[in-house]
């Protein structure tokens, strides 16, 4: 569970911060979604290569495994305001990296979970794995994560009329809203091939924790927050990038 709050942010501790310098274009203020390595921006470049040199050499998730993140395994990576996440999809685990500009100078983190048997499956049409926002819940909003076959469509609505909408690609959505005016209440909301809403939720919920439990085809439970989870669970959605 992850929740990096721009104006003053908490990084998952996963790795230790470090502090490098930027070029003026590199620090300077870009907006930009990137779907996959193809798509990077000369500061998105930057800020994911990093991520991938400074990801920690020692066990990051537990004493046996020792993911080693590749650029080719980016999903997703934003960059707004000088604040800037790439999504990876590792072989063991998802990992989210964080980067904070300060001018010339930036820092940054990581944060991210093994798959635990769920990298097959998602809570549902959208599973949020990464979300910023410039304030305790509001300003504008960074997400990203992963999205089944069935999601056509991903709309932020800022809870006031506005929305934004999200990006897609192989399995994967990221999104960021250019203006400072998401409330507490906003919701992302899914809509399949007909247009029909197959998901609705905060997008301040906890981020990775489903309300309810979620079964594979077998029965067996996949993803719940709760340790025994009810019998009434709702059916898994297939995942596939």
């Amino acid at each position: 569970m992850r929740l990096v709050v721009a104006a003053a942010v908490t990084l998952a501790a996963a790795g230790a911060g470090v502090v490098r310098l930027l070029s003026d274009e590199q620090a300077g203020d870009v907006t930009t979604v990137a779907m996959g390595p193809a798509e990077l921006s000369s500061s998105l470049l930057t800020t994911v290569e990093s991520c991938v040199d400074r990801f920690p050499e020692q066990p990051v998730f537990d004493m046996t495994h020792r993911t080693a993140l590749r650029k080719a395994e980016l999903a997703v990576a934003i960059e707004h305001e000088g604040r800037a996440t790439a999504l990876f999809f590792a072989e063991d685990g998802w990992v989210a990296c964080d980067e904070v500009r300060h001018g010339r100078e930036s820092s940054g983190g990581f944060g991210g979970s093994l798959w635990y048997g769920q990298k097959d499956w998602l809570p549902g049409p959208v599973e949020r794995l990464s979300a910023s926002s410039s304030e305790l819940e509001g300003g504008w909003v960074m997400a990203a994560g992963r999205v089944s076959f069935r999601v056509d469509r991903l709309v932020l609505e800022h809870g006031n009329g506005n929305s934004t909408g999200a990006r897609l690609a192989n399995g994967a959505f990221g999104l960021v809203t250019t203006s400072g005016d998401v409330q507490p209440d906003a919701e992302l909301v899914a809509y399949d091939a007909t247009g029909s809403v197959i998901e609705r939720e905060g997008v301040f919920e906890p981020l990775s924790a489903p309300s309810r439990c979620y079964t594979d085809p077998t029965g067996k439970v996949v993803h719940s927050r709760v340790v025994e989870p009810d019998t009434d669970c709702l059916p898994a959605e297939r995942w596939k990038p």
